[in-house]
């Protein structure tokens, strides 16, 4: 029970407040319980008297997926409250400067995926989320431009290298390219407090990244074709948006 009340009942229900296509406000704050420390993370209400702030403050997109890729990870369920408590914690770690908002979004991180599997979110679900909320930590340059840059080759090197390894003993007829495989493993050995992440995010990027390509592709073919319909029908409705605004989105 790791999401309560404050009186430490289980949350099994969460009230939110749609504001716009992607925003909400959370109506009752809860608690997150982590199984490990036993400490307590408030997850509080959003001040429903007020609208969302410009650049996303009071309220939350619940999982920040983008929309073509709703039916692969959808941007709420099982995964909703595990969303709000990474919201909050990550939020927080980005007002501090430096390393100890590295850290403090590290933690963050670790118990969004530990909250994740708490939801019980299917493990690899779970586990594309966690790294692709990761990833800010080594591509988000107030935590440091070196350090981004370096995140940044070393996850591509890393996808590479699996693109590679499963490519080249075909095209070049020798197994040993099987090889490659190993490379973001060892790569990950170099960053031993972010083992974990770096070891399993470029099989796991490799493994979606086609995915994500056919997700977007299709849902421009969806744009042109929503398009072509309001033309014909002579610009019924508002007008299709190639990409919804994701934080300036119209209020309902």
């Amino acid at each position: 029970m790791p999401f309560v009340h404050e009186d430490g009942s289980e949350v099994t229900a969460v009230a939110l407040l749609q504001r716009d296509a992607r925003r909400f406000q959370l109506v009752a704050g809860f608690f997150y319980v982590d199984p490990g420390t036993g400490r307590r993370y408030e997850i509080p209400a959003h001040d429903t008297s007020r609208p969302p702030g410009p650049d996303n403050e009071n309220s939350t997109d619940l999982a920040s997926v983008p929309m073509f890729l709703w039916g692969l990870i959808p941007s709420y369920g099982l995964q909703t409250r595990a969303a709000l408590l990474h919201d909050v914690l990550a939020d927080r770690a980005d007002d501090v400067d430096g390393e100890a908002g590295w850290r403090l979004r590290r933690e963050a991180d670790r118990l969004f995926r530990v909250a994740l599997l708490e939801s019980e979110v299917p493990l690899l679900r779970a586990l594309i989320m966690w790294c692709a909320v990761s990833m800010g930590r080594y591509t988000y340059r107030p935590f440091g431009p070196m350090r981004a840059l370096l995140g940044t080759l070393q996850l591509a090197v890393g996808v590479l290298s699996v693109y590679a390894a499963l490519v080249l003993p075909f095209v070049l007829g020798h197994p040993i390219w099987l090889a490659l495989l190993g490379v973001p493993a060892a790569l990950a050995a170099v960053v031993p407090r972010d083992r974990d992440y770096f070891a399993l995010w470029p099989y796991l990027g490799a493994l979606v990244l086609p995915i994500v390509v056919v997700a977007w592709l299709l849902a421009r073919v969806f744009w042109a074709l929503n398009a072509v319909f309001w033309l014909l029908s002579g610009r019924v409705g508002a007008a299709p948006e190639l990409a919804l605004r994701r934080f300036g989105a119209k209020p309902l």
